[in-house]
């Protein structure tokens, strides 16, 4: 096969690796969701997606489907696979697929990884330079795909909490349970925080109990004001007897 027929089959086959690692090392899908293949192309080993479920089954089919068409006519420009929290979000990382094609005669492929709007490291695949043989586009491959799993092994690893998920001893709450009544004003109080490279602990406190709020104090003065004027008039008692 001449180059023209290998820069295409290795773009794709680039993708395919890509999207193989992130699934499989970030913990999209269950292990049994992935085989073990051989790339020849590129010397290396990956785990292979499988459809599995209709959420596998989609992945591969906006791939292999829609994705490989829009590269095939040239019309693809940006590819980003986003990772969220939940459906509606927030997202929490993002892989980014750029390509463009100097003189419709080939395609350059370049990968950025950003985590949380942290900058992180990027790579570049470029198989469209006259001088670059098949053995030198597969080195180029396999270093990107390297430089991909390596920073995606630092990362901490994806959250995984069941929507039906409740601790022992708890119940879910309604929305009418979470609203806490109070019969005045507390006072408000945030106690500090201790942040660890894996968790974040704050602690704020509310109390109605607080000897300086201003009623207590009105009271106080009251009170205050009433002994004073009771030892006045005592005074003034015993003055006027005298």
């Amino acid at each position: 096969m001449d180059q023209d027929g290998i820069r295409p089959k290795l773009t794709r086959n680039l993708l395919r690796i890509a999207r193989y690692n992130i699934s499989y090392i970030r913990g999209l899908f269950p292990e049994k969701y992935f085989n073990d293949k051989s790339v020849p192309a590129q010397e290396m080993k990956i785990k292979k997606l499988i459809p599995m479920d209709a959420a596998s089954r989609r992945l591969i089919n906006w791939m292999e489907k829609g994705v490989y068409d829009a590269l095939q006519k040239k019309y693809l420009k940006t590819l980003l696979f986003c990772i969220c929290e939940k459906e509606e979000g927030p997202m929490i990382e993002e892989y980014a697929f750029s390509f463009s094609y100097p003189n419709m005669s080939g395609d350059e492929v370049a990968i950025n990884l950003s985590r949380t709007e942290s900058k992180k490291n990027s790579a570049t695949f470029k198989p469209n330079a006259a001088e670059v043989t098949p053995d030198q586009m597969r080195s180029s491959a396999c270093k990107m795909i390297r430089t991909l799993v390596s920073l995606m092994r630092t990362l901490d690893q994806i959250p995984e909490e069941p929507e039906d998920y409740e601790p022992p001893f708890f119940k879910c709450c309604a929305n009418n349970e979470a609203i806490n009544i109070w019969n005045k004003n507390p006072l408000k109080m945030e106690v500090g925080n201790v942040n660890s490279k894996h968790l974040v602990l704050a602690l704020k406190v509310k109390s109605v109990l607080d000897p300086c709020d201003d009623n207590n104090v009105n009271s106080e003065d009251d009170n205050m004001s009433l002994d004073n004027e009771s030892d006045q008039d005592n005074d003034f008692s015993d003055n006027e007897v005298t």
